[in-house]
């Protein structure tokens, strides 16, 4: 009888039900999967024979729970389990069996609340009538699974033997609608013609020929709820000419990746990448010598995305000779109230301004005072220049340079000049030792500090530059 049956197809085995039972023939029939004729492989046959002999000589009120009864009995030789899911008893397909603060049914199946994984019907395989368990090559375990549409969703997987592992570790036995005595199919293969499968039952790992006729249970990623967590700590670093390396913070455990930003000037922003979830840093290279470039980087995932990180940059060094421009700035005394440091990098007529402060106390003794620096990254060269334009309408301003930005302003070769006072467009020049390279600081001071002086001047830096040769 079994050799017989073997090779009957899904939709003769149903019209025979049907001819007995013609309610229940008719529930089977409804399903899609019966317009295929596709054979029937053993363990399929076995039921059906099982269900015939019950059926045979029944009433047409035959119930499912008659068929379960047969498929569990001696003649089937299958465990009385496994029946009731073939007979579409118990819960409903790819649901939990148990709910509680491990599993729960939601998203087409019974979700892993540890992992995120949503896990399907089991050993559903692609010649099965629905709830029915069968068993498929390794193929056809993985084509199930990717063409699985259970629950409305499209994006079931094999899963690995890793994540089939660990859901069993989680208590997958005793919560999901697989039958746990048999070995099931992973993803994870073991050369060109084995694959890994686990037994729920003591969570057995074994190798396989893809051949083989084995269980199958799909999984898939659940979708986040909400956005994920922002990263934090953003870094950039200049490495060279061309490149700055950026390093983060992940806060997430969701995040399906993260979205890298960049911007010439820390007002306008544009996508610069996109990189994979867990990744903490990135290095952006291509980039323009002595040029300033901000970064900004958030994680995203199917819910949202998550808000910005904090806003980071840094200026390439200058290519071979190429001019370094200056990539920061503080100020002592006074404040910059027009523009900033980026606008000191071309000669263009644009000005950063900085004004002088007043000082505290006896009305009698206050004056105005300004120090300004900017920083300078510097390579070695046989020749160095350093180079600036400014303009002043009210008092004269001394520039200095520094490596320290100790007292070695005041050092000899450190002055570079005065811009006057007068309204009028100036250049200073000084050729710096060869030997330097680094960070070099270029100060502005104000010249006028006399008690009673409290105007509040101004100088207006045009270009600074550091040419190496």
């Amino acid at each position: 009888m079994e050799g017989f049956l073997g090779f009957l197809t899904a939709r003769t085995w149903a019209v025979s039900i049907c001819n007995q039972s013609p309610a229940i023939g008719a529930e089977i029939l409804s399903s899609p999967r019966i317009s295929e004729e596709i054979p029937m492989r053993p363990t399929f046959a076995r039921v059906s024979a099982a269900i015939s002999i019950t059926l045979l000589g029944s009433s047409a009120s035959a119930s499912l729970g008659s068929i379960a009864s047969a498929v569990a009995s001696p003649a089937s030789g299958l465990p009385p389990a496994l029946a009731i899911v073939m007979a579409g008893l118990g819960v409903p397909p790819g649901a939990c069996l148990v709910e509680d603060g491990d599993f729960a049914t939601a998203e087409g199946g019974c979700k892993d609340l540890a992992t995120g994984l949503v896990w399907g019907q089991g050993s559903t395989a692609p010649d099965a009538v629905p709830g029915f368990i069968t068993i498929a090559t390794w193929d056809e375990a993985v084509m199930f699974c990717e063409d699985s549409t259970q629950g409305n969703h499209g994006d079931w997987f094999l899963p690995n033997v890793d994540e089939l592992a660990e859901v069993m570790a989680n208590g997958g036995v005793g919560h999901l609608n697989v039958w746990d005595s048999v070995r099931h199919w992973t993803s994870t293969t073991r050369g060109s013609q084995r694959a890994w499968m686990i037994s729920f039952a003591g969570s057995v790992e074994s190798v396989q020929l893809k051949s083989s006729l084995v269980s199958v249970v799909c999984a898939r990623v659940a979708a986040p709820a909400s956005p994920p967590a922002a990263p934090t700590g953003l870094s950039a670093t200049a490495t060279s000419s061309g490149q700055i390396d950026l390093t983060w913070t992940d806060n997430a455990t969701d995040e399906a990746g993260f979205q890298i930003d960049r911007s010439l000037n820390g007002i306008d922003w544009g996508p610069l990448t996109t990189v994979s979830a867990n990744t903490t840093s990135y290095p952006d290279t291509g980039l323009a010598a002595s040029t300033t470039f901000w970064y900004r980087v958030k994680a995203y995932n199917s819910a949202a995305d998550s808000v910005y990180s904090n806003t980071a940059s840094a200026m390439t060094s200058p290519g071979a000779g190429g001019p370094a421009l200056a990539n920061g700035e503080f100020t002592i005394d006074g404040e910059v109230t027009i523009g900033s440091y980026l606008d000191t990098h071309f000669d263009d007529g644009v000005f950063e301004t900085v004004r002088e402060e007043l000082t505290h106390g006896n009305p009698a003794n206050r004056t105005s005072l300004l120090e300004h620096k900017w920083t300078f990254n510097v390579q070695d060269g046989t020749g160095i220049t350093l180079q600036a334009r400014a303009i002043s309408y009210e008092e004269d301003f001394d520039f200095a340079w520094s490596l320290t930005d100790g007292n070695d302003y005041e050092d000899a070769g450190h002055f570079i000049g005065t811009i006057l006072s007068g309204g009028d467009e100036q250049t200073l020049d000084l050729v710096l030792p060869a030997a330097i390279s680094g960070t070099v600081y270029v100060r502005v001071i104000d010249t006028d500090r006399t008690p009673g002086n409290t105007n509040l001047d101004r100088v207006f830096i045009d270009f600074i530059s550091i040419t190496t040769d």
